[in-house]
């Protein structure tokens, strides 16, 4: 038992948020007084807090990238140690939402057509084993570079493809291309469905 040094009541350890500040790692006010303080003082915490980020943005940023790379390796350690827990953990979660994940797939793959691509693209090429990984800005990137006209000129070709355009690799994944920006082309679907996994010098259409 703990007693708060806010309202000075006794209560349980999990009436406490945990804080290795502490001899006992337990914050000296219970969660209610913590909670009663934060929405009367909300503004200034706030305000303050706006403040302090903006005094330390570059240390701040310095230990952000420092303390991801710490995760990354915690939560690959992690995986690594409790994979099959993991998973099933997960299956057994997406077993329970699979409706509500469905439809926010759907609603996030609407709103992010490119990084859909990437991400579509980079999972496929994990899975060959070809390496390699493009973004989302990489396929903008390309796209401007190519005035979002079709890499390829073939029959039925559909000149401008800004609005409805494939993302082709020019060394097929199944080919053993990679998936970095380098190999990648803005295409327009017609060709891109008739190149398919061919190499260039395979296909009947020659460069735009």
């Amino acid at each position: 038992m703990k007693r708060c040094s806010r309202c000075g009541e006794i209560k349980g350890p999990c009436e406490f948020r945990k804080d290795d500040r502490h001899r006992d790692g337990l914050r000296s006010e219970c969660i209610m007084c913590q909670a009663d303080y934060y929405a009367q003082h909300r503004d200034e915490i706030l305000a303050h807090k706006a403040y302090y980020r903006a005094k330390h943005r570059a240390e701040s940023a310095a230990y952000n990238a420092n303390r991801r790379e710490k995760l990354a390796a915690y939560h690959a350690k992690q995986y690594i140690e409790h994979r099959d827990e993991i998973l099933a953990r997960h299956a057994a979660y997406n077993a329970e939402h699979r409706e509500d994940k469905a439809a926010h797939d759907a609603m996030w793959a609407k709103s992010n057509p490119e990084k859909r691509r990437a991400y579509k693209h980079c999972r496929r090429a994990r899975k060959i084993g070809n390496g390699g990984i493009h973004t989302a800005a990489d396929i903008q990137r390309q796209g401007e570079i190519q005035h979002w006209v079709c890499w390829w000129r073939g029959p039925g070709c559909l000149v401008d493809c800004k609005d409805d355009y494939h993302v082709d690799h020019l060394i097929p994944l199944a080919k053993g291309g990679h998936n970095n920006p380098s190999n990648i082309v803005i295409a327009c679907p017609h060709c891109n469905d008739s190149k398919g996994a061919k190499l260039p010098q395979e296909w009947i259409g020659k460069l735009f």
